[in-house]
C-alpha cells in the first residue's frame, strides 16, 4: 500500500476574471463531478487508499444508537456527554436519529404486548403523580409527564392509560420517537385508544407550542389520550404532571403482593430488614429482588421453617458484594452451558436469544475441544433452555410478532461477568479469546459490536495482550476499524484504561496512515466529546499533511460527531482556524465539518445548532471556504468539490434567524474569496426569484458585495 504524500500547502492559482456562470433559472449551482480532480500534482502518483468502510447515514445512526447503549452497561459510571437526538445528513435528506437501540428501522407505533402489560401490573405502585395523571386524562387528550428518566415514569404512564382506556381491549402503544410529530395525524392513530411518546431524548422544535398542539389535533382527531415524557429541563407550556417516583420497597411490594407471595412469605415479619436493604436501590434493581423472592418462593413446598429460610437465603445473597454473587453463581452453574450461557449472555446482551444461545454453544465446544475436556459428552438436544438459566438470568418475550425472545441480564453481569471469568478461569482465557474474535467476525453487526465491546472490556484484565490480538490487527482493515473504535471506546472511557487508551490513540494520530486513520474515527465517539482537548489536536494532526480525501471526510465527519454543547466553543474555534490556515488539506476538512454541523437541528439543549452559538463572524468564515471549495474546483484542479453546500445556504437564507450570517457571508466574501463574489450574486437573484428573500433583501446583499470590494 503506498503511502500518501505529503500536502505541498500551496496557494491555488488567482481565479479568472470571469468564473463560471452561477444558476439562471432559479436552482442552486450544479452539484460539482464526481470525477474532478482533487489531489495537487505532488500525491497525483499515489493512489486513493480505503480509509473506511463507509454506511449510509441510516446504518451508520443504527450503529452509533447500538454502541452508544453498550456503554451504559459495561461502564457503570458512565453518562453519555453527546446523548439526545443527532442529525445526519445522506443526499438530499435529513434524517433524524435518537440514540438508544434500534436493530432495524421502527414502526409508527409499537403496541404493549400481553406480557408487558401483566408484568405493568406487577409493579405498579400508587403515587400521587398517577392518581394526577388519571384525573386530567379523563378530559385532556395530551398530558405532559416530567420527571427523571430512571423515574419508573414509563409505567405510571402507561398504568394510567390502562385506566383510562379501561376494558377496551385494544393495549396502550408507543409512538416512536423519530416520528415527526408535524405530520402526525389523527389517522395514524387510528388504530388505538392511548399512546406514550418519549420526548426525553427528542429535539423540540423551536416553537413547543406548535408541537403540543399539533400531538392534541391528532388526539382529538383519533378521540385518544397521548401522555408525552419530558425531562426536568423541560418549561413550556402544556398539562403538566411532576412525577413523584415510587420507593423501591413499593414496587417490590405491589409486584410481590400481585402475585400472592408477600403474605406466603411472611414478609412483613422482615420490613424493617428490607428497608435497610432498599436503601439507594434503583427501581430496577427492586424489580430483579422481587423476581428472586417469586422464583424462590412460587414451587416451594409447604412448611413455613422452608419458607422462612428461602427468605433468609435470599437476603443475605443480596448483602454480598454482587462480584462475590457472580463468581459463586459462575462456579456454582449446574452445567457447563449453564456457564457459557451467562458468559455469552454478558456479552451479547438485548440480543436475540438465539444469537445468545449460538454463541453460547460454539463457547461450550471450544472447551469441550481441549485435551482434557473431549471425553465429556456434549449437550443433550432436548435440554430445555431454562437448564442453561442461572443468577440474574432471564428471557423477554418479544416486543413485536417475529423479533424472537431477548435475553436480559441484571446489569452487574453486563458489567462484569468477563473480568470474573478471566480471573477464576485462567484455562479459559486463550478460548475467550478466541471465542470473542470469531464473533467479531459475525455477518450480524449488532452481534460483532457486542463482541467488540467485550473486548475492550476485557482489556481491563491484559490490556497489552487484547492490543496485539485485536486492536492493532484491527487498525490495518478498512472493514474491522469500527470494532478498533468499539473496543477502544469502553477502554477509554473505563477508570483503569483511560491512560492507556489515550496513549496508545496519541501515538496512532502521530503514525503510520492504518493507524492515523483508526485515531480519527475512534476520536469521533464519545472519546472525543469527554476528551475534547485531545481529540481537536489530533484530528488536525491527522489530516494536516495528507491529500487524501477519504480521510478529510472521516475526520470532517468526526469534528461533527464530537460538537456537543460541552464542546461547541471550541469546534467552531478549531475549524475556523483550518478554514484560515495555508493547508489545503485543513480547509478542506473545515468545509466538510460546516456541512455536517449545519444540519443540527435547533433548540437542542446537548447539541445547540450554529445558529444558536453566536459565532456570527467565525460562521461567516466557514461559509466561505466551504463555498469556495464548491465552487472553485472547475478553476483550480487542485481543489475538490465539497457537497452541495449551495441548497443548503439557500435554507438558511430563508430564515430570519439566519440572516446576520447571510449578511456576514456577503460582506466579507470579496476580503476573502473574490471569486464567489459573482456566484453570489446570481445565487441571490436566484434567491428573490424564488421567494426565498424580498427584493429589499437581495438590493441589501448586492450593496454589501460593493461595499466589500471596495
Amino acid at each position: 500500500m503506498s503511502a500518501e504524500a505529503p500536502h505541498d500547502g500551496g496557494e491555488p492559482p488567482a481565479a479568472p476574471e470571469t468564473p463560471p456562470d452561477g444558476p439562471s433559472d432559479g436552482s442552486s449551482p450544479p452539484s460539482p463531478s464526481p470525477e474532478a480532480p482533487d489531489e495537487p500534482p505532488a500525491a497525483a502518483s499515489a493512489p486513493e487508499v480505503e480509509v473506511f468502510d463507509e454506511l449510509s447515514p441510516e446504518d451508520a445512526a443504527r450503529q452509533r444508537q447500538f454502541r452508544i447503549d453498550g456503554l451504559y452497561s459495561l461502564v457503570p459510571s458512565y453518562n453519555i456527554a453527546g446523548a439526545g437526538s443527532n442529525t445526519a445528513t445522506y443526499g438530499n435528506q435529513t434524517i433524524n436519529q435518537n440514540f438508544g437501540f434500534s436493530g432495524k428501522p421502527a414502526q409508527l407505533i409499537t403496541p404493549l404486548t400481553p406480557g408487558k402489560i401483566k408484568e405493568l401490573a406487577r409493579h405498579t405502585a400508587p403515587t400521587r403523580s398517577l392518581s394526577r395523571l388519571i384525573e386530567l386524562l379523563a378530559d385532556d387528550p395530551v398530558v405532559l409527564l416530567r420527571g427523571r428518566p430512571d423515574s419508573g415514569r414509563s409505567t405510571t404512564a402507561y398504568s394510567a392509560l390502562l385506566t383510562w382506556a379501561g376494558s377496551s381491549g385494544t393495549p396502550p402503544a408507543m409512538i416512536n420517537t423519530s416520528a415527526d410529530t408535524n405530520e402526525l395525524t389523527g389517522a395514524d392513530l387510528s388504530g388505538g385508544r392511548a399512546f406514550l411518546f418519549d420526548a426525553s431524548q427528542q429535539p423540540w422544535l423551536s416553537d413547543p407550542a406548535h408541537v403540543l398542539a399539533r400531538l392534541q389535533s391528532a388526539a382529538h382527531e383519533a378521540k385518544c389520550r397521548i401522555v408525552v415524557l419530558v425531562t426536568d429541563e423541560y418549561t413550556a407550556g402544556g398539562c403538566v404532571v411532576v412525577h413523584d417516583p415510587p420507593e423501591p420497597l413499593a414496587v417490590l411490594r405491589a409486584w410481590l403482593e400481585h402475585d400472592g407471595i408477600w403474605k406466603a412469605g411472611d414478609l412483613d415479619s422482615h420490613l424493617t430488614e428490607l428497608m435497610d436493604l432498599l436503601d439507594g436501590w434503583s427501581l430496577g434493581q427492586a424489580r430483579q429482588l422481587a423476581r428472586e423472592f417469586a422464583h424462590g418462593l412460587k414451587n416451594r413446598e409447604a412448611g413455613d421453617a422452608q419458607v422462612e429460610g428461602i427468605v433468609g437465603a435470599i437476603l443475605r445473597a443480596q448483602r454480598q458484594d454482587s462480584r462475590e454473587r457472580l463468581r459463586e453463581a459462575l462456579l456454582q452453574s449446574k452445567t457447563d452451558l449453564g456457564r457459557c450461557f451467562l458468559i455469552s449472555g454478558g456479552v451479547l446482551y438485548n440480543l436475540s436469544e438465539t444469537q445468545v444461545s449460538k454463541a453460547a454453544l460454539r463457547l461450550e465446544s471450544l472447551v469441550r475441544e481441549q485435551e482434557n475436556e473431549r471425553r465429556r459428552p456434549g449437550p443433550q438436544i432436548w435440554e430445555p433452555l431454562r437448564e442453561w438459566f442461572g443468577y440474574g438470568v432471564r428471557t423477554e418475550p418479544p416486543s413485536a410478532a417475529g423479533d424472537g425472545y431477548r435475553v436480559w441480564l441484571s446489569p452487574e453481569i453486563k458489567a462484569q461477568i468477563l473480568q470474573v471469568a478471566w480471573q477464576e478461569a485462567p484455562a479459559l482465557r486463550g478460548l475467550l479469546h478466541t471465542w470473542l474474535g470469531e464473533l467479531t467476525e459475525d455477518d450480524d453487526e449488532y452481534t460483532a459490536t457486542r463482541a467488540a465491546q467485550a473486548v475492550g472490556k476485557l482489556a481491563t484484565c491484559d490490556f497489552d495482550a487484547v492490543k496485539a490480538e485485536f486492536l492493532e490487527p484491527w487498525s490495518k482493515s478498512p472493514r474491522s476499524r469500527r470494532l478498533a473504535m468499539a473496543a477502544l471506546e469502553v477502554g477509554a472511557l473505563d477508570a483503569e484504561l483511560h491512560e492507556r487508551a489515550h496513549r496508545l490513540l496519541a501515538c496512532w494520530a502521530s503514525g503510520n496512515q492504518d493507524q492515523r486513520i483508526t485515531a480519527a474515527m475512534t476520536y469521533g465517539s464519545q472519546i472525543g466529546v469527554l476528551a475534547i482537548e485531545q481529540a481537536l489536536p489530533a484530528f488536525r494532526q491527522i489530516v494536516e499533511r495528507y491529500a487524501n480525501k477519504q480521510l478529510h471526510a472521516l475526520v470532517g465527519r468526526a469534528v461533527a460527531e464530537v460538537y456537543t454543547a460541552s464542546t461547541a466553543d471550541q469546534v467552531v474555534d478549531e475549524i475556523h482556524r483550518w478554514a484560515n490556515s495555508q493547508s489545503l488539506a485543513l480547509q478542506r476538512t473545515a468545509a466538510i465539518a460546516l456541512r455536517s454541523l449545519a444540519y443540527v437541528p435547533e433548540d437542542l439543549a446537548i447539541r445547540p445548532a450554529l445558529i444558536d452559538t453566536g459565532r456570527d463572524a467565525e460562521l461567516a468564515a466557514l461559509w466561505c471556504n466551504a463555498l469556495d471549495w464548491s465552487h472553485s474546483f472547475r478553476i483550480d484542479p487542485r481543489r475538490a468539490p465539497t457537497p452541495p453546500v449551495w441548497d443548503l445556504l439557500t435554507h438558511w437564507a430563508g430564515r430570519t434567524v439566519c440572516w446576520p450570517i447571510i449578511e456576514g457571508i456577503f460582506g466579507t466574501v470579496m476580503v476573502r474569496c473574490p471569486r464567489l463574489g459573482q456566484p453570489l450574486q446570481l445565487q441571490a437573484r436566484a434567491w428573490q426569484a424564488r421567494g426565498v428573500i424580498t427584493t429589499e433583501q437581495r438590493a441589501a446583499l448586492r450593496d454589501l458585495l460593493k461595499r466589500g470590494d471596495r
